[in-house]
């Protein structure tokens, strides 16, 4: 049992390592990377449509359309925003904000003209995000479409510094900086280190070394005939999916560091919980799904795309390594320590199933996994209370194999955090 628990202890360590290891020299590199501020002269007058997904997001969306008709670019800009029927919580808002009565059950329905600037609702009947799109991106007849969230702020020279960026005939679609609005509660500083450190980093190291980066699901801008070839498909992050379609056919990306997107994060522990597994599920599945593509198809990225696609498998190699832990100990406790911990362990496990359930009901499953996840761990934090205990039997457990190097291992990576949220703060403050 020690050997085995030490070759796959090692296994798992080596593994962990050498991706933060490439994560660490990625931040690095993001974070003292300079660019240039001046954009090129945009050649051509080239109609743009953008298009904003909405679901109940109330006066925010108002402030998003205001960012947008402060934009800097002088030729035709139509604006979409997607809502699924009058029931939306925006819709008041809009009309007061418009001056214009919207009683149409469904289609498109102009509400703003102004200049080169138009606003017009479409009411779908559709809920998701990707249905909304879908609908609307075959009936486009500009050059380009951006899309981007209601809950987004952009910089107004994001439509112009982006465009500028369509360097070449096989550039499919240009992704811009993003970074959070507000950093005042935890959830928010969590969902901004794992957002903007995990997507943002990484796509700012990707634009440095020449490479093409990844559409992160708003915020970005595709040549109409691109994206109407492939729309969007059903997959819980049809972003990745996209990115993944796009670039294995050789087209090209680029990132836009001149313009940032302000967005909101997750504003409390429960958002951040259900967005993180939502994403970490829908990413994940999509990797799997590609795996054979990424070594296939435009293999000169492989290395990159396989990298990418395993950011969400990191939290369960962690787990794996603190499963092992908690067995190694839980086999050497006495049989009245045991039920103690499963005792804690199930009443512990409701309020964290509480958290993370993702209907009205907290389902077997979800239970099951929160206990699953929570008995290592509390076994683990038993032995250390046990340490101070007057319990002689303490002295007498084995070891868990490379638990110093182990704590070495773990203290180092709080290297990564630190430069992620260094890294945030500059984007909070426009710098590149």
């Amino acid at each position: 049992m020690t050997s085995f628990l030490l070759y796959t202890n090692i296994i798992l360590l080596v593994y962990l390592s050498v991706f933060a290891l490439f994560f660490v020299v990625i931040s690095i590199v993001s974070l003292f990377s300079k660019t240039k501020k001046s954009v090129p002269d945009i050649v051509g007058n080239y109609s743009i449509s953008i298009l904003v997904p909405t679901f109940n997001e109330g006066e925010m969306l108002i402030d998003s359309l205001k960012s947008l008709l402060a934009q800097d670019y002088l030729n035709s800009v139509e604006i979409y925003v997607l809502l699924k029927d009058l029931n939306d919580s925006s819709i008041e808002y809009l009309k007061k904000e418009y001056k214009r009565d919207i009683n149409e059950e469904k289609g498109i329905v102009n509400i703003y003209s102004k200049n080169n600037f138009k606003i017009n609702l479409v009411l779908s009947g559709l809920s998701f995000k990707r249905d909304n799109l879908n609908y609307i991106i075959p009936q486009i007849k500009t050059d380009y479409i951006a899309i981007i969230d209601a809950d987004h702020r952009p910089s107004k020279n994001w439509l112009k510094s982006s465009l500028s960026l369509f360097d070449s005939e096989k550039v499919a679609y240009v992704q811009t900086k993003r970074a959070p609005l507000d950093l005042a509660t935890l959830p928010q500083i969590w969902d901004s280190v794992q957002n903007h450190g995990g997507n943002e980093v990484f796509n700012s190291f990707l634009s440095v070394i020449g490479k093409n980066v990844y559409f992160t699901g708003t915020a970005a801008i595709f040549k109409r005939k691109i994206l109407q070839k492939y729309l969007f498909s059903n997959s819980i992050t049809e972003d990745t999916d996209l990115s993944y379609k796009i670039l294995f056919d050789s087209y090209e990306s680029r990132y836009n560091s001149k313009a940032i997107s302000y967005e909101e994060v997750a504003p409390t522990l429960k958002s951040y919980i259900l967005r993180r597994r939502r994403w970490s599920a829908g990413h994940s599945g999509v990797f799997i799904k590609n795996i054979r593509n990424i070594f296939n198809r435009n293999k000169k990225n492989k290395f990159i795309n396989f990298f990418h696609g395993q950011f969400y498998f990191i939290p369960l190699v962690v787990f794996l390594i603190l499963l092992l832990e908690g067995i190694h100990y839980f086999d050497q406790l006495a049989l009245n320590q045991r039920l103690s911990i499963i005792i804690f362990t199930l009443i512990l496990s409701w309020p964290l199933s509480f958290l993370s359930k993702s209907g009205n009901k907290i389902s077997v499953l979800e239970y099951f996994s929160s206990v699953i996840f929570l008995l290592p761990q509390i076994t683990i934090l038993s032995i250390f209370i046990l340490s101070f205990s007057s319990w002689e039997g303490y002295y007498y457990l084995l070891s868990f194999p490379l638990a110093k190097e182990m704590s070495i291992w773990k203290t180092s990576l709080f290297l990564i955090p630190l430069l992620v949220i260094l890294k945030i703060r500059m984007l909070e403050n426009g710098e590149t």
